[in-house]
């Protein structure tokens, strides 16, 4: 999470959608946000998520502008997996295991408290999020943000995951369309997909 005290914002950043390009963006527009610095220290079980990914709202920044940046979930899904692999060529078979085993109650609109009956942590609130930024169409809602009063252009990398020969098989479809059902239908992603199947 972070926050800009000066412009009066908060950004919400689930992981792999688009969060070291909306840092570089907004400090370019001269927002210039900071992490949030959690103060009494993040509880144990937060210790495997990465303090920028955390998307609760503290009580004493609760009247600020909320957005937060979406992906679309089979893109996501293969940057998630992508994200692990560094130096090694990626493989379908790994692709597959990795597929299975993470997805569950990973989805944006989970990470970001979308789902009724969330009950925030002591010293943070429930929240609404003011606009969502999807990363298919990033810099056109990015520029659309009230405090952004230049446009911002951001870089264009072709990064096709057609060339990276992964594929989703159709059990690994129906998979995640049930297990992310959410960010399909809340976010308004289709759940067919330009990736050739298997």
């Amino acid at each position: 999470m972070f926050v800009s005290h000066k412009h009066r914002f908060v950004y919400m950043a689930p992981g792999k959608t688009g969060t070291t390009s909306m840092q570089a963006a907004l400090h370019k527009a001269g927002t210039k946000p900071s992490m949030w610095r959690f103060m009494p220290p993040i509880p144990d079980t937060w210790e495997e998520v990465v303090s920028k990914h955390i998307c609760h709202l503290p009580e004493e920044i609760k009247d600020y502008y909320v957005f937060a940046t979406v992906r679309n979930p089979f893109k996501r899904q293969i940057s998630r997996y992508l994200h692990g692999q560094k130096n090694r060529k990626p493989s379908q078979k790994e692709f597959e295991k990795f597929h299975f085993s993470t997805t569950n109650h990973r989805s944006c609109y989970h990470l970001l408290h979308q789902q009724k009956g969330y009950v925030p942590p002591k010293g943070f609130v429930n929240y609404k999020i003011n606009k969502f930024l999807k990363l298919e169409t990033l810099e056109k809602d990015f520029n659309s943000l009230p405090f952004i009063d230049k446009k911002i252009e951001f870089p264009h990398k072709n990064k096709n995951p057609i060339s990276l020969n992964l594929k989703f098989t159709p059990e690994m479809v129906d998979h995640l369309t049930t297990t992310w059902q959410e960010d399909f239908e809340f976010f308004g992603y289709s759940k067919f997909y330009e990736v050739p199947l298997i």
